[in-house]
């Protein structure tokens, strides 16, 4: 049922998609960045203040916020190092969402700027227009923010080749949430730049794969806890207490059948560094692919590759509509249509709804 809140996320998120494709006639990428900033801060301060019951685990990231003491054994160091210095700042909650929010959206939006810094703000608007959005800044922030920080380390590998930059941004995310980890490791031994090593690497993962699925067995007793923990969750998740259900196609999952289907007809006209981020993209889809029975960790391990779609779909709209005036026009109908769909339909069956 849609709410009060709902429509005011979607004048916000409408607000900002204006403002976005307003950037986009601002020359020069230092007047562009200036130009989408404010729109960086806006729709974070819009989800730092939301209620508390919005958002399944909102009022567990707080509990962390108040007491990070209680979480030093088991929450990844650089998260609970980044919260004690958070609190010298302010205790507030509110405070700590937004500065969360913040860094989240503004390393997504300077990757956008990395890679295309002509279209950065339209990927944007489409971002803060589609389920990634409230996912990662309402429903999972750590792991949000370590996801945030694995694309735009990947965004580096492609467009300057940076190893270094690579590992030392995935290194960070592993400190937010270990699942960046695997997902450095992952793309560090995908080396997609041409079919030959594609073909290797492919073949490489699928034998660390099995390796992994043979040898777990033997070390799933040191992982009682987490499994005792995996087990509650699937308990939950199967008897409806919990929105995200254990289904196994959501809405979100169509969104790649349109970066297919772009890249299908565009494919041609594609440069070498696009063309190597969409198999990169693909890389990411085939590992969450591998754990798409595990409801803890299936919609986790594709965020990196989910947060690179409204790049991708701002990209092939605008090489399909390419006159000025109908991409202004065709783009925001396509911004309005996700806004709509996302914030109204799918918002309050699942990030957007009150617990």
């Amino acid at each position: 049922m849609i709410a009060p809140v709902h429509l005011i996320y979607f004048a916000i998120v409408l607000a900002a998609g204006l403002a976005s494709l307003a950037a986009l006639q601002v020359r020069g990428r230092p007047g562009q960045l200036l130009v989408s900033l404010p729109v960086v801060v806006l729709v974070s301060l819009a989800v730092s203040w939301r209620d508390v019951q919005l958002g399944a685990d909102t009022r567990i990231y707080l509990e962390m916020y108040s007491h990070p003491h209680r979480f030093e054994s088991f929450v990844e160091t650089a998260y609970i190092t980044a919260i004690r210095l958070l609190r010298h700042i302010s205790t507030d909650g509110t405070f700590y969402l937004f500065a969360s929010a913040f860094v989240t959206n503004l390393i997504v939006y300077l990757g956008f700027a990395r890679f295309n810094p002509r279209l950065a703000g339209f990927a944007f608007a489409l971002y803060c227009a589609s389920p990634v959005f409230w996912t990662v800044n309402i429903l999972i922030l750590r792991n949000g923010l370590a996801a945030a920080l694995i694309l735009h380390a990947t965004l580096i590998l492609v467009t300057a080749g940076r190893t270094r930059s690579f590992f030392a941004l995935a290194l960070a995310g592993g400190g937010f949430h270990y699942s960046a980890l695997g997902h450095a490791l992952f793309l560090s031994a995908a080396d997609l730049s041409t079919a030959r090593r594609a073909g290797q690497a492919a073949g490489a993962l699928i034998c660390a794969a099995a390796a992994l699925f043979l040898v777990f067995p033997y070390v799933s007793a040191s992982a009682a806890p987490w499994i005792e923990r995996f087990e509650d969750y699937q308990h939950y998740a199967a008897t409806g207490q919990f929105a995200y259900e254990n289904a196994s196609l959501k809405p979100q999952h169509a969104i790649p059948l349109l970066v297919f289907l772009g890249a299908l007809l565009e494919w041609r006209r594609l440069q070498d560094t696009e063309r190597l981020l969409l198999r990169y993209y693909l890389a990411l889809l085939i590992l969450a692919a591998v754990f798409w029975d595990n409801v803890l960790f299936r919609d986790r391990i594709y965020l990196p590759a989910q947060l690179m779609e409204p790049l991708f779909l701002a990209l092939f709209l605008r090489r399909v509509l390419r006159e000025d005036v109908l991409f202004a026009v065709g783009g925001f109908a396509f911004f309005l249509t996700m806004a709509a769909g996302t914030i109204l339909i799918w918002g309050p069956r699942n990030v957007l709804q009150f617990y």
